[in-house]
C-alpha cells in the first residue's frame, strides 16, 4: 500500500513540475497597449486597445472613474460623455491569449510609459485630466498627445510644477484609500 501511495504522490509531483517548464517558454514579460486621450465632449467608449503583440494578449478597458468633490467614487458608463477638468482614472486589463501566460514580473506600458500595474489581476491604471483641447497629464498639466503641427506647452514656472506633484500626490494617496473601502 505504501508503495502504490509513494508511486502516485511521485506521479503528481513530476506532472506538477512538468506544467510550469511547459508554460515558461510562452510567458509574457511586457504587456503594452496604446490609449487615445479623450478631450472634453468626447464620448466614453469601453473598448479593446491596440497591443503590442497582438498574437500573445489583448488588452480593453475594465472601467473609468473619478472622484467627486466629496471624494466619492463615480463609475463612468459607456457613452457618457468626458468632462473638461475631471481627473479621469482608466483600469485596463491585459488578458493572454491561449498558449500564453502574463508572468508574475510582467511590466505594463500604456502609450510608451511603464505603469504600475497589479499582475494578480493584470490591470494598469492611468490618470488624466480631461480639458477642451484634449488630455493633460495630472502631474505636470501639460497635453498629453499634443497635435501635429502644434506648438509646444509654455513651459511650467517651479511652482506650477510643484503644486502639480503634490495634487498628484495627493489624488494618488486618496486613491489608494478609497481602494481599500469596502464595496457598495
Amino acid at each position: 500500500m505504501k508503495k502504490i501511495l509513494a508511486f502516485i504522490l511521485s506521479a503528481v509531483f513530476i506532472m506538477a513540475m512538468a506544467v510550469p517548464a511547459f508554460a515558461a517558454g510562452n510567458k509574457i514579460v511586457k504587456a503594452e497597449a496604446t490609449f487615445v486621450y479623450p478631450k472634453a465632449g468626447d464620448k466614453v467608449e469601453f473598448k479593446s486597445l491596440t497591443v503590442g503583440n497582438p498574437d500573445e494578449y489583448t488588452a480593453e478597458i475594465e472601467s473609468i472613474y473619478y472622484f467627486d468633490k466629496d471624494s466619492n467614487v463615480v463609475h463612468v458608463k459607456n457613452a457618457d460623455e468626458y468632462t473638461e477638468g475631471i481627473m479621469y482614472h482608466v483600469r485596463i486589463r491585459f488578458t493572454e491569449k491561449t498558449g500564453y501566460h502574463i508572468d508574475s514580473n510582467c511590466e505594463f506600458w500604456i502609450n510608451g510609459e511603464k505603469q504600475v500595474g497589479s499582475v494578480g489581476t493584470n490591470l494598469a491604471e492611468i490618470a488624466f485630466i480631461v480639458a477642451k483641447n484634449g488630455s493633460l497629464n495630472p502631474a505636470t498639466g501639460e497635453p498629453l498627445n499634443p497635435g501635429e503641427g502644434e506648438e509646444p506647452a509654455e513651459e511650467l514656472n517651479i511652482f506650477q510644477k510643484i503644486i502639480a506633484f503634490f495634487k498628484n500626490l495627493f489624488e494618488t494617496i486618496r486613491n489608494f484609500f478609497t481602494s481599500l473601502l469596502p464595496k457598495e
